[in-house]
């Protein structure tokens, strides 16, 4: 199901969700955009197949300037990092897309990042309401 989630300053959101009845979601945080990063990136589509097998609703989206998606990207990742958390919001409050209920129950959201996704969704752990456990899955670390 795709459909567009309204963020924060006018940014809309492009995001496909897969829906499942258990009450368990997971947001899918993408590469960065500007080296080509997108919802539709292999790793994050494997992700996705893995986490429907398991029994997850599971919501992809493209951060702001990202394909569908509107806005520009932020330096600092603050505005993709309210992307996330808009995302979540949305994936809480039962919002029926093409008839199908993709709400997860209160507290039960997994961040799922691959590489700069992965930064993004860390970053949200602490302070983004619904979510209960990260995985970060090719983390970005410095080696200079």
């Amino acid at each position: 199901k795709h459909t567009l989630i309204a963020g924060e300053g006018g940014v809309e959101l492009e995001a496909a969700i897969t829906p499942s009845d258990n009450g368990f979601a997971a947001v899918v945080c993408h590469p960065w955009g500007r080296l080509g990063g997108c919802m539709d990136d292999h790793v994050v589509m494997s992700l996705r197949d893995a986490l429907v097998q398991e029994g997850f609703t599971v919501c992809r989206f493209n951060f702001r300037g990202v394909g569908r998606s509107t806005g520009g990207a932020s330096f600092t990742a603050s505005g993709e990092k309210s992307d996330v958390q808009t995302v979540c919001r949305f994936m809480t409050t039962g919002a029926p897309i093409g008839g199908v209920n993709v709400a997860a129950e209160a507290g039960k959201i997994v961040l799922v990042g691959y590489s700069y996704g992965s930064m993004v969704a860390c970053s949200c752990i602490d302070d983004t309401e619904g979510v209960v456990a990260a995985c970060a899955v090719s983390y970005p670390f410095d080696y200079s």
